[in-house]
């Protein structure tokens, strides 16, 4: 069944919903981040973990399914690991 065109109105109203989710969707990453930053405190272990980043930067772009790119994927989760990252250091 074709899906019924929505006016510019609708799209942008669509767009406003979705980033409601990912700013609360990045929000939780972001206090999964935490209580890693504070086992990592614990542990003594560094906050940042080049490889485990390069990790989650590359798999974003490898699940991703368009219609962004995958380099455009992992532009966005550079800042994401970046972001949380500064949430752990804040801890230390």
């Amino acid at each position: 069944m074709a899906r019924k065109k929505k006016s510019l109105n609708g799209y942008r109203a669509e767009i406003d919903s979705n980033d409601r989710r990912i700013v609360c969707l990045l929000n939780r990453r972001a206090s999964v981040a935490v209580e890693i930053g504070r086992i990592k405190r614990k542990s003594k272990c560094p906050v940042r973990d080049p490889r485990r980043e390069k990790e989650v930067i590359k798999r974003a772009g490898r699940i991703n399914m368009g219609p962004m790119t995958a380099k455009g994927m992992e532009t966005v989760y550079k800042r994401i690991v970046a972001s949380c990252t500064e949430v752990q250091r804040r801890l230390m």
